[in-house]
């Protein structure tokens, strides 16, 4: 990236996802996959991770309840939560993404999402998705794999693709008109622990 477009960012991210050597890897990595994705771990310095999971933690939350699609709660998209979508939304990461995915694309929609036991969404073949890339942003909280609570994207003919919520990690995953993805039921395993995470929609321009 040109050197004008990283000042912004390395406040927030891992400055080795910042380096020209490492986003040669990474894109060559995302295109590999048979679901073009990848998972990039300790994604934002370390302190600025813990002030993302304190913003999530303490952030107002409306349950959101449609029984044949989906059960989570989301955040008020209001006070310290602003700065967070803020890095997502900002055009200097969308330069980023497509330096790794080869694809333009622009945020339209970030929201940041709470997961508890009952919780989970509903994949719908009905429902065809516009091309683009998603992100999900997991910060630091503990998870338990057999709690449920993680993604599943599907494409016909692939084998499907699970992403488990990992600490502090940003998962890219391309999205076009066949992907279809759910969120597996949070099951009695999670106790009190919440999962917390940011989805951010970036579309295809066109």
């Amino acid at each position: 990236m040109a050197s004008d477009t990283r000042t912004k960012l390395e406040k927030w991210l891992n400055p080795i996802y910042l380096q020209e050597e490492t986003m040669q890897a990474l894109k060559k990595a995302f295109t590999e996959q048979d679901i073009p994705h990848i998972q990039l771990q300790d994604f934002f310095t370390p302190e600025k991770a813990k002030t993302i999971l304190q913003h999530f933690q303490r952030a107002h939350y409306q349950q959101q309840y449609v029984p044949d699609k989906y059960n989570y709660a989301v955040a008020d998209q209001l006070g310290s939560l602003a700065t967070v979508q803020e890095v997502f939304q900002d055009p200097l990461m969308s330069l980023w993404l497509e330096e790794i995915t080869g694809k333009k694309s622009t945020a339209s929609q970030v929201s940041i999402l709470r997961f508890t036991h009952g919780d989970y969404t509903l994949m719908h073949d009905s429902e065809t998705p516009e091309e683009g890339i998603l992100l999900v942003y997991d910060p630091v909280t503990p998870w338990s794999v057999e709690a449920g609570g993680y993604e599943v994207f599907t494409l016909p003919e692939k084998d499907p693709l699970v992403i488990q919520p990992q600490q502090n990690t940003l998962t890219i995953v391309c999205i076009t008109k066949e992907t279809r993805n759910f969120t597996k039921y949070v099951n009695s395993l999670c106790g009190d622990r919440k999962r917390y995470c940011l989805q951010g929609n970036y579309l295809s321009k066109k």
